[in-house]
């Protein structure tokens, strides 16, 4: 090889073959993964998923109504427990005796000072029911002071009465929410206070009696 060929060879050889780029092009091309086709969900599957929403749909809504109705009863509990318990401190404290009433159609409950209208009220959750009185009677506005223009129509029961020495009348309310086995609250007049007992559609009151000790 003459001395020019030697030269020209030495210039080109430091660059790149076009052809072997070329290639390596084309096998990073084959070598690149191919975009996933798409497809949408077919009609059986779009039906058992509808059938599985159905089931677990069924499985919670009862279980859901059931918790919302067991919150109204226990709300209706407390409020009226805290109501008897303000009723019996103003008695005490006032040195006057005074009066409870519960209603089976608002429902709530009303108190006031003896032989004067109701001056306290409470109103429970929509609902609930109250229940257990012996009979119900409509009350003038004049008797129930200042409430809620529907309560005039309402079902009222006796007077439950409270004393400045801290007892009462005995009662028993049944507090019921749809859906939801009924709760049973018991007021023992002994002592004025109210507390939940075990629900018994059965229980009746039973007030104990009061034995006079001998002098000595």
């Amino acid at each position: 090889m003459s001395d020019r060929n030697q030269g020209l060879m030495d210039f080109v050889s430091p660059f790149p073959c076009l052809e072997g780029k070329g290639t390596l092009r084309v096998r990073r091309e084959k070598n690149r993964p191919m975009p996933a086709t798409r497809r949408g969900f077919t009609l059986i599957e779009l039906i058992l998923v509808v059938a599985v929403l159905g089931v677990l749909i069924s499985v919670a809504v009862p279980g859901v109504m059931s918790l919302f109705s067991r919150q109204k009863s226990e709300e209706a509990v407390n409020s009226i427990l805290t109501f008897f318990g303000d009723v019996r401190r103003e008695a005490i404290m006032g040195g006057k005796s005074w009066w409870v009433r519960y209603s089976n159609d608002v429902p709530g409950m009303i108190a006031g000072i003896e032989g004067e209208p109701s001056s306290k009220n409470v109103s429970l959750s929509d609902g609930v029911s109250l229940s257990g009185a012996d009979e119900w009677r409509t009350l003038e506005s004049s008797e129930l002071g200042d409430v809620d223009i529907s309560w005039v129509q309402a079902g009222w029961s006796n007077e439950i009465p409270f004393e400045p020495d801290g007892s009462s009348g005995d009662a028993l309310i049944t507090i019921s929410a749809e859906g939801n086995r009924p709760m049973m609250i018991e007021l023992r007049g002994l002592i004025g206070r109210g507390e939940v007992v075990p629900f018994d559609p059965n229980r009746e009151l039973v007030t104990p009696e009061l034995k006079e000790t001998p002098l000595q």
